[in-house]
This record gives C-alpha cells, structure tokens and sequence, in this order.
C-alpha cells in the first residue's frame, strides 16, 4: 500500500521531464541505455593501472553539472594512451550504472 503514491507522483513529474535528457543515475535503479554525453576539459591525472582518469571538466549543460574535478573510468585503458597530465582534451563518456565511463578522448587541436 506504501508504493501506490509513487504512481501518481510519476504522472504527476512526467510533464516536467525534459524528452532531450540524457540518462543519468549515479548507480540508483535500472535506467534505460544511457547516450553519450560530450565534454571537454584537463587531465589532471590518470592510471592505466586502475582505468581512471582525474578531469578538471568544463560544465556539461546536459546534466546540469558545473565545472569541476572528477575521477572517470575508461571503457578501455588503451584510451590513456599519449595523454599526459595538462593535456586539454575532448571527451564523451556515459553516466550510468558502472558509474561516469568515458567511451571516447582526444587533445584538443588534433
């Protein structure tokens, strides 16, 4: 009987939704595929040991961030690859489940 408030509330949201959001959970619930959500900024760190790289990001107007610093996962550590720490990069990268992955990463100019 507890749950039957939730639905209403739902309907309730629904209107406020935004249709162009992208999927965004930090690791609460199932959620549809998260798209790729772009960005750019400096690597301040990285490890190909763990698969994680420290960015100091610009906003990302799509998910209502600021910028900031933040620890990523890498699909695939081959991605660290010739990036060095002061690098200015572009970057996409899904939110989800396993948390923030970026899929994709350059330095700017290239």
């Amino acid at each position: 009987m507890k749950k039957l408030w939730i639905f209403p509330l739902v309907l309730l949201l629904m209107p406020f939704a935004r249709a162009e959001s992208p999927v965004h959970n930090h690791g609460h619930g199932a959620h549809a595929m998260p798209m790729a959500i772009e960005g750019t900024g400096e690597v301040r760190g990285l490890s190909a040991k763990t698969g994680k790289i420290k960015l100091k990001h610009d906003p990302i107007p799509s998910l209502g961030w600021p910028a900031m610093v933040m620890d990523f996962k890498v699909q695939d550590r081959k991605l660290l690859d010739g990036l060095k720490v002061g690098d200015v990069v572009s970057f996409s990268f899904v939110s989800g489940e396993a948390g923030n992955v970026v899929m994709a990463i350059r330095k700017q100019g290239q």
